[in-house]
This record gives structure tokens, C-alpha cells and sequence, in this order.
């Protein structure tokens, strides 16, 4: 067997490669030398160091933030996830690459491999980079999303079931009020056809194709809990029901969903209440119930100093509160007013009836009119027209007004205005997802390759991403994990070519850069030399 020692010879000492052989004539075994590793000095900190020569710089790539992800991720067990569900440890290795070239620079397949080999995350996953070519990577994709015949197959949600125990095992449950945010985005698609992306709601959908993405996040850390495509074509309140299914199967009952005001209504509370779900959302004014309870109650029966809720950046609000039915379902109404909101829309209107009064041109009158809806009524007489003075003071009284409804009658009105307007959190979370790990451009035209790259691949490189905010968040560190990033990117990893071997080598670190280092223990990956 062979080992390594340091030998003195005439006052100098040396590293060696050394190995016990037998002796016959001597009948004993002896220490021969099999390979020389040069002289060895003490630097400055009086650490023996090996003085070999270098002959010169065979490559160096930035690894430090690899070596963030790559531990995050084994943090997560997510390599384990992927296995686990796959029965393969090369589709799970296949999938692992794919997502760590998302989080990185989401190079197209044909380039994935020669990529890995110029980074250490080959080395540090015991694999051979060149091997994952494009059809390696399309055949990991198809392993977890296939279709045969009519049938089609998918281990996504598995495989996001798997990975949201794991990161509960660590981060824990959210506390009483146990509950998620819900959204949908929309991704342009820019590629040729695919059956997923096709014109349909939202700003971009006009005209173009695109690809809906729901996602589901818990509240404190923002971890992903599920996601899944939509069809470009579908309302985001029909994919609702199909959620609310699979919660149920993962035994995730009495949670409260938080949603935007364009999926909650009557449908989606059904779905969710048949689920034992909860639901808390913002009510779009397209039924009299909705109208008539925004405009129940008078602004000094709102406006009252104990009834203020203070948002991060948009000033105060004013709330009011009360039992009652919604969309079939009993639940806690609650209306929020917005003094500056309320001050803005009074003031537009105001100018209008006042240009309405005073404008000499009818093309000028007529726009006018269209943006004043039901005020303006025809009549008889010189002008033609007239305020109803009814429909102004209601709308006078809807001004600054919004209406939020949850069933969820554990919840105090409090309670749930804060949990609404924190929902901008998963709103960052697709603004996360569109940048520094972004979705697009998707590269893919099959269904079942689409599929597996939005819920598998986006999802674990953005809960990666949430890990590395958890353990911020714990540190009590005000970095953001793009902050983060940028620093450790900064650390390279240089390989030295010498006569007798390859020798690796990390670039000295800032101050910075070993707090983070020590923070995320990263030492393993990084070692100091």
C-alpha cells in the first residue's frame, strides 16, 4: 500500500510517494520511494507547503457560487429526491446538471456537457461531463414525464413532494395559520410549435404564445411547495381544481391559500372548501354580493386609528371587518380603504365632470363619457346628457375601496389584511424566477420535456435559491442571495499543470468572501491551502 512522508535528507526535507516491498534476501519488508513531490518549506503561518515547479495554467473558472449551490443542494437532499423517484443515479445526475446550469447561465443541452468539465462540479458529483449530451439530458427528462399512447405518466409532483419534506425536515412547518401563496405567470414562448404555449389571458398573452406557471409558496421563507404548466389558453382560476386535488392527496388539509383577486371566485372557493382548503383572496367587483359589500359601510366606520394597517412601501390603509357569506361560503369579509387611493379617484373624476361641463367639442364630450360610465346619462334638453347623482355618490363610496374574503373564521381581520398584502412575496418569487434563475427563453417544444423543466428543474433551482435566503435570514445577514452570488463568484478555481501531476488551486479570499465561506461551510469544496 502506498502512502505519502516527509523526509530529511541533509538538512532539506521532501515529500515522497512511499511503498513497503519484501526483501527475499533479506527475509523483511522495506520502504522504497515510487515518486517524488519536491521540497517542502514552512510559509509564514509556519504550515509545510510542497515547493513544486509550474509549468503553467491548464484552466481557471469561477466556482465559488457553484460551490454555494452544489452544497445547498446536497443540504436539501435533493440529489437524493431525484434518485429516489427515478430508480437511476445517471437520471438523477442528468437532472442535477440541468439544474445547476440553470441557476448558472442556462446554456442550451449541446453545451451542458463541456461546460460541467470546466467547472469542478463534475469532480465534486463523480461523473464524466462529456457523457451528458443532449440526448442523456432529453432521455432524464423523459424518464420523469412520458407519454404512451393516451396515457401520459408524470413524477413531477413526486419528486416536489419529496423535496418540500426535505427542506420542512430542516426549516420547519409555517406557524398557526398555517398557509400558502398561490400564482400564476406567464412566460412568453419564443421557439416553434408546442402544444402548451397558446394565446390566452394576462398582458402578453395578446397575440403571442405563451406558457402559464402556477406556483404554490409557503409563507415565511417562500420555499416552493408545488408547481405545475398551464396551457396558455386556460383562466387561471380553472387550474385551480386540479391543485386543490393534489393538496388533498398529500393529506395537506386545512390550509388557507392566498390568491390574487383574478383566480378567486365562486369556483375556486368551491374547489378549495370540497378539499378542506381554505381560501383568502381579493374580490373583483363582477357580482352585486361583491358591490353592495364594499359600499356597506361608511368611510368614518373604516377610517378609525385602530383599524390601520401599515404596508412595507405603499403607506396605510384602513380596514373593517365582519362575519359573513361570500360566494355560498361563510367566511370574514373585510374591507381596505386607501386614503391617497380614494383622494386619486375622486380627483380624476372631479376633473372629468368638470371637463364634461365645460368641453365645447362633442368628440371631446363623448370621450369623456366613456370613462365616467353610468354618471353620465342621456336627457332631454340643450346639453343632451346629465349627472345621476345617485350613481355618483356610488361610486364616491367605492372610492379607495377594496374587498378581501377568506374562510378561513379563525383569522382576525388583522390577520388577514397582512397576509394579503404580504402575497407580493410570491410576486418576487416569479420576478426571481424570470431573473437570476430564469424560466426563458424554454428551450423545449415537447410537452413532456416542457413539463419537467418548468416543475422540476425551475422549481428545485428556485428552492436552492430559497435555501441560501433561509440561512441569511438565519445569520441575521442583510446580503440578498444575488448579493450573495456576485461575491463568491469571484472565487476561481485555477488548475496548475507541473511535471508530474495536475495540481488545483483556489485564488486567496477577501475577508468577504470567507465569511461566507464559513457561513454556508463551504471549507469541504474550498479547502485553504
Amino acid at each position: 500500500m502506498q502512502r505519502e512522508r516527509i523526509s530529511t535528507v541533509k538538512g532539506h526535507r521532501y515529500r515522497q510517494i512511499v511503498k513497503s516491498v519484501w526483501d527475499s534476501e533479506k527475509k523483511r519488508s522495506r520502504t522504497v520511494v515510487v515518486k517524488h513531490l519536491g521540497p517542502v518549506v514552512e510559509d509564514r503561518a509556519g504550515k509545510l507547503r510542497t515547493s513544486i515547479r509550474i509549468d503553467g495554467v491548464e484552466k481557471a473558472c469561477q466556482a465559488g457560487h457553484l460551490a454555494l449551490y452544489y452544497t445547498i443542494a446536497r443540504e436539501f437532499s435533493l440529489d437524493t429526491c431525484l434518485q429516489q423517484i427515478s430508480q437511476d443515479d445517471n437520471v438523477a445526475n442528468a437532472l442535477m446538471a440541468l439544474i445547476f446550469n440553470q441557476l448558472n447561465n442556462h446554456k442550451p443541452l449541446t453545451k451542458i456537457g463541456p461546460w460541467l468539465n470546466e467547472t469542478p462540479i463534475a469532480r465534486w458529483m463523480g461523473i464524466e461531463g462529456n457523457t451528458f449530451t443532449k440526448d442523456v439530458l432529453s432521455h432524464a427528462l423523459d424518464s420523469i414525464c412520458f407519454t404512451k399512447g393516451d396515457v401520459t405518466t408524470k413524477y413531477t409532483h413526486a419528486i416536489q413532494k419529496l423535496a418540500s419534506a426535505q427542506w420542512q425536515s430542516k426549516v420547519g412547518m409555517d406557524p398557526a395559520h398555517y398557509y400558502f401563496y398561490y400564482d400564476v405567470a406567464r412566460i412568453r414562448y419564443h421557439g416553434t410549435h408546442c402544444p402548451l404555449a397558446e394565446p390566452g389571458y394576462g398582458p402578453i398573452a395578446k397575440g403571442r404564445p405563451h406558457i402559464g406557471f402556477g406556483l404554490i409558496t409557503s409563507k415565511n421563507n417562500h420555499f416552493p411547495i408545488y408547481s405545475t404548466t398551464i396551457k396558455g389558453s386556460i383562466h387561471d382560476s380553472v387550474t385551480f381544481k386540479e391543485i386543490a386535488d393534489n393538496l388533498a392527496a398529500w393529506d395537506m388539509c386545512g390550509l388557507t391559500m392566498i390568491m390574487d383577486r383574478g383566480i378567486m371566485n365562486k369556483k375556486t372557493t368551491m374547489y378549495a372548501r370540497e378539499n378542506e382548503l381554505h381560501v383568502l383572496g381579493g374580490c373583483m367587483e363582477t357580482s352585486d354580493e361583491v358591490k353592495n359589500a364594499i359600499r356597506l359601510w361608511n368611510d368614518d366606520e373604516i377610517e378609525k386609528s385602530t383599524q390601520v394597517f401599515l404596508r412595507a412601501s405603499e403607506g396605510e390603509i384602513y380596514y373593517y371587518g365582519w362575519r359573513g357569506k361570500l360566494y355560498g361560503e361563510d367566511g370574514l369579509l373585510v374591507i381596505t380603504m386607501d386614503p391617497e387611493r380614494r383622494t386619486r379617484e375622486r380627483g380624476t373624476r372631479d376633473r372629468l365632470l368638470y371637463r364634461m361641463r365645460n368641453d365645447k367639442t362633442t368628440l371631446g364630450k363623448n370621450d369623456i363619457r366613456k370613462e365616467l360610465g353610468k354618471i353620465v346619462v342621456p336627457s332631454v334638453g340643450r346639453t343632451g346628457w346629465r349627472i345621476d347623482s345617485d350613481a355618483e355618490t356610488d361610486a364616491r363610496r367605492a372610492d379607495g375601496r377594496f374587498l378581501l374574503f377568506t374562510t378561513d373564521t379563525k383569522m382576525t381581520p388583522e390577520e388577514v389584511v397582512g397576509a394579503y398584502y404580504q402575497r407580493d412575496e410570491i410576486e418576487k418569487a416569479f420576478r426571481d424566477m424570470n431573473g437570476a434563475g430564469s424560466m426563458g427563453p424554454i428551450r423545449y417544444r415537447l410537452p413532456n420535456h416542457v413539463d419537467p423543466y418548468l416543475t422540476v428543474i425551475c422549481h428545485l433551482a428556485y428552492l436552492i435559491r430559497m435555501g441560501i435566503q433561509w440561512k441569511l435570514k438565519k445569520a441575521k445577514r442583510a446580503e440578498s442571495v444575488d448579493q450573495v452570488v456576485e461575491i463568491l463568484q469571484e472565487i476561481n478555481e485555477v488548475i496548475l499543470t507541473s511535471k508530474d501531476k495536475n495540481i488545483t488551486k483556489w485564488t486567496n479570499l477577501t475577508k468577504e468572501q470567507e465569511s461566507l465561506v464559513k457561513l454556508f461551510k463551504l471549507n469541504e469544496l474550498i479547502p485553504r491551502y
